[in-house]
């Protein structure tokens, strides 16, 4: 038994309580349905999310990834039907600690937000290909239709787009900018 406190929440209205907690290098999930363990050896991605909530609470959540399987909880309960119930701070206390262990069973595991910037990933890459495609079309296409003056204009302005594109790539938001430290999490992803 490690000295991380449990986490207990019911996932939904008319669902038992489930116990997440960390014994003997593994996550360990109580419920109605039973005892599952992952051991965090095999830890390969942990994943922190943030949904705003107008009417309460901020939602948070953590995807945890072994090999194939995902697992996920949160950080929003239930007292009953039509009743739900914040465990933020609960949930903030026992991410941490999860996340710390996951880094000391796991060191190479993946620890990173989702976020949702339009530019994360291969978003970048497509616009400027989708760019570089029209370019191409509306130079092709003034060519082919006698009026070259105005396909070389349009073809430049997409050019000129492009060419801004990639001056402005170094300050986009990228992947590299979603990953967390598992010894500091933020507050912003789990709450206080």
């Amino acid at each position: 038994m490690s000295g991380i406190e449990p986490y207990r929440l019911r996932d939904g209205p008319l669902k038992p309580e489930t116990l997440w907690a960390v014994e003997d290098g593994a996550l360990v999930r109580r419920s109605g349905q039973g005892v599952a363990r992952w051991p965090l050896s095999d830890l390969v991605g942990f994943t922190l999310l943030r949904r705003t909530n107008r009417w309460g609470a901020d939602l948070r959540a953590a995807k945890l990834k072994f090999g194939r399987r995902t697992i996920a909880f949160t950080s929003q309960g239930w007292r009953g039907v039509g009743r739900p119930e914040d465990h933020t701070p609960a949930f903030a206390a026992f991410v941490r600690a999860l996340a710390a262990e996951g880094a000391r069973h796991a060191p190479r595991a993946r620890f990173e937000s989702e976020g949702s910037a339009i530019l994360a990933g291969g978003g970048l890459l497509w616009i400027a290909g989708l760019l570089g495609a029209g370019v191409l079309a509306m130079a092709a296409m003034g060519f082919s239709a006698g009026m070259w003056r105005i396909g070389v204009d349009w073809s430049a302005r997409l050019l000129f787009a492009l060419l801004l594109l990639g001056a402005a790539a170094p300050w986009l938001r990228g992947r590299r900018d979603l990953r967390f430290d598992p010894l500091a999490v933020p507050d912003d992803l789990v709450g206080r």
